[in-house]
């Protein structure tokens, strides 16, 4: 495309209205040309539109007021010469994401009429064509999402190589399903107080380099699990492994976000989804080989140096997303804090957010009690009495199974509505939870597994996307770490108290009360999104 052809070169000599005055460009103008230039040029050619023209719900009236202030002679048409001098007006505005150079401006006035078929002189967009062409491009997922993804297939990899390494690691130790419930809660403490302050970061110091740090984080937590000989060694390789994974879930979800639309946010999360669970398929595998091959020891290291890499090629590959104007707005940490109470206060008064909350936080109670405690203390158990081969291949199974089932569940949130969405996916996971104690034989059990899977997988996305279509986009950032930290609140206390609960029950028993737990919570979210009324005009329809 012709603006991507364009490297960064010394600014135009000549002096216009964004040179801040006839001695040449300001300090403040020549840093904001900088910082525009960078993101100008790192992003396709619709995220700089939707930059330029402030474009966020792609509602009928917000269309309609960008074309009216594009076509200043008010004929009904927008011409070439109207674009160029609404972009030169940006510099005097002082809007750094419109501000451009020269030759930057007359290639993304070449480009826009190219894009609406308006080529030549005389070139002219009428107001048809433009809300036409705009939704179009609104529709498109965003080509930088495919960078993130191969990341996420290294993560998923290297996840998934500890799923069957684990469990018989945790036995080798002589932990009982308690004290494993302890261990799964201290990376949910950790992600937990980490939640605001990559938050933070991620808004201060923009989305590349907190996801570069979470993923080294990691890498150190996995590499030290290597060398724990006690329970207390394993909760400290947790506790890092933990705040690492704040960081880069907090700083990738948001990159995410930057890039999508309310009609494409579900669809941008499904590569990342789909990538995540491809590793994960690879890894369990993977896992079960290299316990047999190499040691339950070695095989951490290796999971180690495979986050190392994928924090090198995030380093590379991905473009910052976040807006220089956004960056140097934020203060300090403290001042965040105060503002972030002051955001989740009016957030936590709507009643569509605080279902989705108390949705999200059951759910993840539920599912770090069954999936990631009981569930491979049973696989390892008498009853089934799985090697780290077979166990590697049951999740490996699951994983495939959320590889398949990613794309279509990503269309029916997306065409029947996400409050639909979650109260089917709830429904399958909660009866998927109930009867796998009932499972005596491996084939019931892989059957059950699946079916949990494929509900999992609607799940997954379905909450995020829907906070992010009913919250405005100024409380979005904020509003995702809630989400995220109600799901870190469920994630530390379901697992400590089904390890519990296994203890003086039974592991079946305590895994089918989550499951009715869930069901429970589900019918309860489904009543009061009837209820409720979304707070961000023009999404309902996708709710």
């Amino acid at each position: 495309r012709a603006l991507s052809a364009i490297p960064p070169g010394p600014k135009e000599p000549q002096v216009d209205a964004r040179a801040g005055g006839p001695d040449g460009p300001t300090a403040s103008s020549q840093r904001h040309l900088v910082a525009a230039e960078t993101k100008f040029l790192d992003s396709p050619f619709q995220a700089r539109v939707f930059d330029v023209f402030k474009l966020l719900n792609f509602s009928k009236s917000e269309l309609t007021t960008v074309f009216e202030r594009l076509d200043a002679n008010g004929n009904g048409i927008v011409e070439r010469d109207e674009l160029d001098a609404y972009l030169r007006e940006a510099c005097e505005r002082d809007d750094q994401e419109a501000c451009m150079t020269e030759r930057e401006r007359d290639a993304f006035c070449d480009e826009f009429m190219r894009r609406f078929k308006a080529d030549g002189p005389h070139a002219s967009v009428t107001r048809e064509q433009f809300d036409k062409v705009i939704l179009e491009m609104a529709h498109t997922v965003d080509p930088r999402v495919w960078p993130i993804t191969a990341s996420m297939v290294l993560t998923g990899t290297a996840i998934g190589v500890i799923i069957p390494v684990m469990p018989l690691f945790v036995k080798e130790l002589g932990l009982s399903s308690s004290d494993f419930g302890m261990v799964v809660s201290a990376f949910a403490f950790s992600k937990l107080i980490g939640n605001i302050p990559c938050a933070f970061l991620a808004d201060k110091h923009g989305r590349k380099p907190v996801m570069a740090v979470g993923m080294g984080l990691i890498s150190l937590g996995m590499g030290l699990l290597g060398f724990a000989d006690s329970f207390a060694d394993l909760v400290g390789c947790r506790l890092v492994t933990g705040l690492g994974a704040s960081a880069f879930t907090t700083a990738a979800t948001l990159y995410l976000m930057d890039i999508g639309t309310p009609f494409t946010r579900t669809k941008t999360m499904a590569p990342i989804s789909a990538g995540f669970s491809a590793g994960a398929a690879i890894g369990p595998a993977m896992g079960g080989f290299l316990a047999t091959q190499l040691g339950l020891r070695y095989t951490f290291f290796l999971v180690g140096a495979i986050f190392a890499g994928a924090m090198a090629l995030n380093s590379r590959v991905l473009s910052e997303t976040l807006r220089g104007s956004d960056m140097s707005k934020k203060g300090g940490l403290q001042s965040e804090l105060k503002a972030t109470a002051a955001q989740w206060r009016p957030l936590l008064s709507e009643r569509m957010f605080r279902s989705v909350l108390g949705m999200n936080i059951v759910y993840w109670m539920a599912l770090s009690g069954s999936y990631m405690t009981l569930l491979p203390m049973m696989l390892v158990s008498e009853d089934f009495g799985l090697t780290p081969a077979e166990i590697g291949g049951i999740f490996a199974m699951t994983s495939a199974v959320n590889v398949v089932c990613t794309q279509p569940a990503a269309w029916v949130a997306d065409r029947f509505g996400k409050t639909l969405a979650i109260g089917v996916s709830t429904g399958v996971v909660a009866g998927s939870m109930f009867g796998f104690p009932l499972a005596t034989t491996l084939p019931p059990a892989l059957a059950v597994l699946a079916a949990w899977s494929m509900g999992g997988t609607m799940f997954g996305m379905a909450p995020t996307a829907l906070v992010a279509d009913v919250v405005p986009p100024a409380n979005r950032s904020q509003a995702l770490a809630l989400l995220r930290t109600t799901g870190d609140i469920g994630l530390l206390v379901g697992a400590t108290l089904t390890g519990m609960a296994a203890e003086v029950t039974s592991q079946g028993t305590a895994m089918q009360l989550n499951a009715g737990a869930l069901l429970l919570t589900g019918i309860w979210f489904q009543l009061a999104c009837r209820q409720g009324i979304p707070f961000a005009t023009g999404a309902s329809k996708r709710l």
